[in-house]
Formats: C-alpha cells, sequence, structure tokens
C-alpha cells in the first residue's frame, strides 16, 4: 500500500487505482516550541491532487499536511508531503 493511499483512507476518500508511488517532496515549518505540559492536537488534510504526463503515463502528484497545533490555538509544526504515484 501506498502512503498516500494510507492517508486517504483515513479522510474517508477512495484513492486511486495506480500501483507504484514515491515520495516527490518533504517539508517542514516550525512555530512556537513545546513547552512541557504542552497538549498538541494534529490535524491532517489533503490539500490537493495534479496530474501530468510522462514517458510512463499519468503521473499523480498527492499534497497531504500534518499541521500541529498546541492548547493556546498556536502554530507548532507542518509538514507537507507530496506523493507522486503512477
Amino acid at each position: 500500500m501506498i502512503a498516500a493511499d494510507c492517508q486517504e483512507r483515513l479522510l474517508g476518500i477512495s484513492p486511486p487505482a495506480m500501483s507504484t508511488g514515491l515520495f516527490g517532496a518533504y517539508s517542514v515549518s516550525y512555530g512556537v516550541p513545546i513547552c512541557e505540559g504542552d497538549s498538541i492536537a494534529s490535524q491532517s488534510s489533503l490539500r490537493g491532487y495534479s496530474e501530468r504526463e510522462s514517458r510512463r503515463g499519468l503521473l499523480l502528484t498527492t499534497t497531504l499536511e500534518d499541521r500541529w497545533i498546541n492548547q493556546r490555538g498556536e502554530f507548532v509544526k507542518s509538514v507537507v508531503r507530496e506523493i507522486v504515484r503512477y
């Protein structure tokens, strides 16, 4: 199973029928530091899809984001991943 498939299933989305996947990009942004006693909430989202033709056929890029917020509503961390499937 491709990593994006797992994320899509958790979000209640049926993944496309593509057999091969690889990581295209990975970006991390940091906000306020995490302090002892903080409660951290994480929210996952599917930011979008893009398609393009290649020698192998159609490539589908899936952009996913995990965003962390502390109990004061302050941004702590964001991880954006792009997964390329064909």
